[in-house]
């Protein structure tokens, strides 16, 4: 196959690891697209660590990750993520200008330092390297063969959505979304119109988001 999917975590907020939580997995968002062999990694939650024990496993060094945004358990994987801290790895990082200002490698930067960890991101030997983009801007990534498209999430402090296009394939990623209070989400709808893959983040049950509204 062309592209392939597969779900490393798929939690929200915080990793279980109680029994209760087997049939879905503990750990969170991180999920690998894979696309004639060249890896894309969408998010960086805990499931981004036995990915990386998978893709050294496999000898892989090469990889780009799409961050959705960089609420905790979106980022909270990649200080464990071991090929991270391998020589000969190259990642490039992708993630819209934080709302709040700053960029994403400053954001990086406070989770690999003290108090938090021990080794500082400056000091990992990887070639690791970080994008910001503004939405809705397009990305061209894997030689231009793979188009990505954005779209703003209504999510607190902001994330993006993405719409994956490779050889006549699309997959669209949407984490964190939370429907408007009319219920329309006609941009979100255009975004993902006949994606033959969408990935899509359900929180809450309808009886729940009584409870969680703005969340």
């Amino acid at each position: 196959m062309a592209v392939s999917v597969s779900f490393w975590g798929v939690r929200g907020s915080i990793p279980c690891c109680s029994a209760e939580y087997t049939e879905y997995g503990g750990n969170t968002s991180c999920v690998q697209l894979d696309f004639d062999g060249r890896t894309v990694i969408l998010d960086a939650g805990s499931g981004l660590r036995p990915l990386g024990d998978y893709l050294i496993r496999r000898g892989m060094t090469d990889f780009i990750f799409l961050i959705s945004h960089t609420h905790w358990d979106h980022i909270c994987g990649f200080p464990f993520f071991s090929p991270v801290f391998e020589k000969e790895t190259d990642i490039r990082i992708y993630s819209s200008v934080p709302i709040d200002g700053g960029s994403t490698k400053e954001i990086f930067s406070v989770l690999m330092s003290t108090p938090f960890f021990p080794l500082p991101l400056h000091a990992v030997p990887s070639d690791l390297r970080f994008y910001d983009f503004r939405i809705p801007e397009q990305l061209q990534l894997l030689d231009g063969e793979l188009s990505v498209e954005t779209v703003l999430l209504n999510h607190p402090n902001g994330a993006a959505g993405y719409r994956l296009n490779y050889k006549g394939t699309s997959v669209s990623y949407i984490s964190d979304f939370e429907h408007k209070p009319d219920g329309a989400a006609e941009e979100l709808a255009d975004f993902v119109k006949d994606s033959d893959l969408m990935i899509y983040d359900a929180m809450f049950s309808p009886e729940e988001y009584l409870s969680f509204k703005g969340w």
